[in-house]
């Protein structure tokens, strides 16, 4: 494994970061359709197709964003890098290092949650330049999760008196016939 965390196997590069330590030593088990990747000890730590099975790899954009974080001037020698869109690709080779580890962060960060698609589809509809605060915020507006129960549980009525559709237990409480 290179020191960027990434191995390289039949013109096929596959991202370990966050799975490996760079530099590690790992077995690669060969079969026809796929790429099985084991630490020192055996166990298991990807799978991936191989490239003439038509099957695209997953890469791992939050790993991949974390290890540019530990190393933010590599950014721009990295392969990875041109696996994104040209405007995430902007994004974050920006010249100033500190705002570059702050969106290298960010990045991370979203890509744990959202999609690079829907990350892109926010920076391009408001500008590169835009606060990372607002980028998130806009990001949750549009994509985050709603979950919201269909029906809210009452708990603030005295126990006892949560009856539906009927007042007749508060009627006996105050009193009233």
């Amino acid at each position: 494994m290179n020191k960027y965390g990434e191995i390289r196997k039949d013109e096929l590069t596959v991202p370990l970061l966050g799975m490996a330590t760079p530099g590690s030593e790992v077995l690669i088990q060969t079969f026809w359709d796929r790429l099985v990747i084991l630490n020192g000890q055996h166990q298991l730590i990807r799978e991936v197709p191989r490239p003439y099975t038509g099957r695209n790899v997953d890469i791992p954009w939050s790993q991949v964003c974390a290890g540019w974080l530990k190393k933010p001037r590599s950014v721009t020698h990295s392969q990875f890098l041109r696996m994104l869109p040209e405007i995430l690709q902007g994004y974050v080779t920006v010249k100033d290092l500190t705002e570059r580890k702050d969106r290298l962060q960010a990045m991370s960060h979203w890509c744990d949650i959202y999609t690079i698609e829907q990350i892109q589809e926010v920076i391009a509809l408001l500008g590169q330049d835009t606060p990372i605060t607002r980028i998130t915020a806009v990001l949750g507006v549009k994509y985050g999760s709603r979950d919201l129960p269909v029906t809210w549980e009452e708990t603030l009525s005295p126990p006892g008196t949560r009856v539906e559709g009927s007042l007749q237990r508060y009627d006996q409480l105050v009193g009233v016939s």
